[in-house]
């Protein structure tokens, strides 16, 4: 088995620069051949992104989350021959999303803060402005009719392309020769996309819409029919 120094390296987990090279990893996998040994079981990974995962950097960093990468990367390397399938959610969104300031502002035509909660009552004060009225007062009503949660503006992140929207570069470089080396693909589950609702889970959003960019729940049709299941 190649050694784990030479897949990723620790000292750069949530760091913008990756050492390694996708074409080292590339050719480090390809020179072996790892099969499985018979046992049927996937791994499911959740929003291991660099916005979430950079302390510096990241618009949204989660403390600890630089440990639990440490940890996800062992994890597939020691159990790389019983894992079958990888998947991987990946929070995904536009610049206009209803919960980025872009779509709320003050009464001084300022954008709204991050972390400012959401409440009809704020609305019908003038305290916060939706710039699409309806569609946005309908949705802080539907979350309040779902007994949700209050809708929360939150930094600008996981904007699809952008470095932020990766998934953590020496988590990838693991991921990379995973697939590689076992002649296989890591299942991407793209989610968040409907600018007009929340999606904290990996199965369906707070507020089901009639975008076009609706959430996709095949991947979870499929992966049931594993044996076991680990979720990180």
């Amino acid at each position: 088995m190649i050694d784990l120094n030479k897949i990723i390296d620790e000292k750069y987990i949530a760091k913008e620069e990756n050492p390694i090279s996708q074409s080292e990893i590339y050719n480090l996998a390809s020179s072996i051949n790892i099969k499985n040994n018979n046992k049927n079981e996937a791994l499911l990974i959740i929003d291991a992104q660099r916005d979430f995962v950079d302390i510096e950097k990241g618009a949204l960093p989660v403390k600890g989350a630089s440990e639990d990468i440490k940890r996800i990367i062992k994890f597939i390397y020691e159990n790389i021959e019983s894992l079958s399938s990888i998947y991987a959610t990946m929070d995904t969104h536009n610049y206009d999303s209803i919960f980025h300031p872009f779509l709320w502002k003050k009464p001084n035509g300022e954008y709204a803060e991050p972390f400012t909660e959401i409440t009809l009552e704020k609305i019908e004060n003038g305290e916060i402005i939706p710039v699409y009225k309806d569609i946005q007062i309908d949705y802080v009503k539907k979350l309040k009719e779902h007994g949700s949660k209050n809708l929360i503006i939150w930094q600008y992140h996981c904007i699809y392309g952008t470095d932020g929207w990766l998934i953590e570069k020496q988590l990838s470089n693991m991921l990379t020769f995973f697939g590689v080396s076992k002649k296989t693909s890591i299942k991407k589950i793209i989610k968040g996309l409907d600018k007009f609702t929340e999606m904290y889970g990996a199965i369906k959003p707070e507020v089901i819409t009639n975008s076009k960019n609706q959430y996709d729940d095949s991947w979870a049709k499929e992966i049931k029919d594993y044996d076991k299941i680990f979720v990180c």
